[in-house]
């Protein structure tokens, strides 16, 4: 028999729970689950400046690891439990992590013989608490600076467009967690001031960064049609891992002809998964290259 070319890759899912009681450098893992258990879930990521959110439906976790969980899970309070949830996804050989945040609330459903948990999560959750700085910056400073000193105390790179021109008098705020120092300095600036993959990236609204590659939105990747937006686009293709927010986009789309040599960049990445379902792929809404440009 004439063996046949498997050409679908297959699907890598890792998500690792830790327990927020452990205050160590060693975390200790609550529980570690893969493409094989029944996990259904959803991440959106933007470059407004709003941290990274997800939601996951996980079936068949223990028992008493969903009850510590429902009963512990992070509040807004100086003394909290932070467990903390990781995924890496994709595929074999081409896999990524695409969250890392803080469980903020933990629902079980205990109501049939198939248990489940669904957990909300956020990203950044312990800086936007417990990171509070005073910044001052007398006279005229560059953007590029500023940010750099809030990318540092994050312990995060910086990545930044075509910014070196923007300036900013006197910039001096008291008393914030550094995420907001970033929103701050977005709306004095008018630029995108956001956080990405351990990375402070600022740029200019509607401009793509030249240290990502283009994405090419085709046939072999998109799942359906785009749908023309005011501002761009949105488009669903198939998950690609190494999708970034800010990341340039071309669309050679058959239905929409006139989309082939427009430009464009990536605004929100939304990420959709069941691994017991045919759900594997990521909604894109992208915004025409320069539309806010002044």
């Amino acid at each position: 028999m004439r063996d046949i070319e498997w050409t679908i890759p297959k699907r890598y899912l890792s998500l690792t729970l830790y327990d927020g009681r452990v205050k160590k450098t060693d975390k200790k893992v609550l529980s570690r689950l893969t493409a094989f258990n029944h996990i259904v879930g959803d991440i959106s990521a933007t470059v407004s400046g709003a941290s990274a959110e997800a939601n996951f439906t996980i079936y068949g976790l223990k028992v008493d690891t969903m009850a510590y969980l429902s009963t512990s899970y992070s509040t807004w309070v100086v003394n909290q439990i932070q467990n903390e949830i990781r995924l890496d996804i994709g595929y074999e050989n081409n896999h990524a992590v695409m969250f890392n945040g803080y469980i903020i609330e933990a629902v079980p459903n205990f109501n049939n013989e198939n248990y489940s948990i669904k957990l909300k999560c956020l990203g950044m959750f312990p800086s936007m608490l417990n990171e509070i700085e005073s910044l001052s910056f007398a006279g005229n400073h560059k953007v590029k600076e500023i940010a750099g000193v809030i990318a540092n105390k994050l312990g995060f790179t910086l990545m930044t467009g075509d910014i070196d021109d923007y300036t900013i008098n006197d910039y001096s705020v008291s008393n914030q967690p550094l995420v907001n120092h970033l929103r701050i300095l977005s709306e004095m600036s008018r630029l995108d001031c956001y956080i990405d993959n351990e990375r402070v990236v600022v740029k200019k609204s509607g401009e793509a960064l030249k240290a990502l590659s283009t994405f090419k939105a085709n046939v072999s990747n998109m799942i359906g049609t785009p749908r023309p937006t005011n501002e761009g686009a949105i488009v669903k293709v198939r998950m690609n891992p190494s999708l970034r927010s800010g990341q340039a986009v071309t669309i050679n789309s058959k239905k929409f002809p006139q989309m082939k040599n427009a430009k464009y960049n990536i605004q929100t990445i939304g990420t959709s998964f069941n691994t017991y379902g045919e759900d594997w792929s990521n909604e894109l809404t992208l915004v025409s290259e320069y539309l806010y440009r002044e």
